[in-house]
């Protein structure tokens, strides 16, 4: 499994929170970092990589079409998504999203986080709110 490499990261955090529930069920699970190109080149079984573009080096993309010729199953769990990304991710055997994007490949599957996501209605009226409460009375 690739993921973020930096230590306080949500794609991180839900990286290495996959990684514990695949041990739970038995699979073994070698984490390594995105920007780590030669273990990515090195892969072997099937590999899953959590992805946001700003992460992944330049040579991420033309490594993954070489393994994808050799064969190796990549899925990439998107966290970040536009037409753009889905046409980069094209040598994956699946990408993964949280929610629908328009324009998906016909390659993806939507699996949700395991919490909402935060969108809220009216920032101003929440705003608003806040600033109330912070008022003090001269």
């Amino acid at each position: 499994m690739f993921n973020s490499p930096h230590e306080r990261c949500g794609i991180g955090e839900y990286g290495r929170g996959l990684n514990e529930a695949f041990r739970l069920m038995g699979v073994n699970v070698e984490e390594k970092s995105i920007t780590d190109m030669s273990a990515f080149a090195r892969a072997e079984g099937a590999i899953l990589v959590h992805f946001e573009p700003v992460l992944a080096p330049k040579t991420f993309y033309r490594l993954g079409w070489n393994l994808k010729r050799r064969g190796m199953p990549i899925v990439a769990c998107c966290h970040l998504f536009s037409q753009q990304i889905g046409r980069q991710l094209g040598f994956c055997h699946k990408v993964v999203v949280h929610r629908h994007y328009d324009g998906l490949p016909v390659n993806s599957a939507v699996v949700p986080l395991g919490c909402p996501v935060y969108e809220p209605d009216e920032r101003g009226e929440e705003r608003a709110k806040l600033f109330k409460q912070l008022e003090v009375d001269h």
